[in-house]
């Protein structure tokens, strides 16, 4: 329902949300698997934050609307 919402953040705020967990949790943190699935990780954690941000205006019903 917010496809747009979640293609802005995706792109505007990706490196922001990437940035913020490694500050707040440690430049190591998802390195716990190994050099090489730390992309997959992180991945993954940013792609939460974003799903997590989309269910919180779900749940507030904000939907934009152009």
């Amino acid at each position: 329902m917010n496809s747009i919402a979640i293609y802005c953040m995706a792109h505007l705020w990706e490196g922001f949300i990437r940035n913020s967990l490694k500050t707040h949790f440690g430049q190591n943190v998802f390195k716990f698997a190994g050099d090489t699935f730390e992309p997959f990780w992180t991945g993954a954690a940013v792609l939460l934050v974003l799903w997590l941000i989309l269910f919180w205006m779900h749940r507030r019903k904000l939907y934009l609307r152009v």
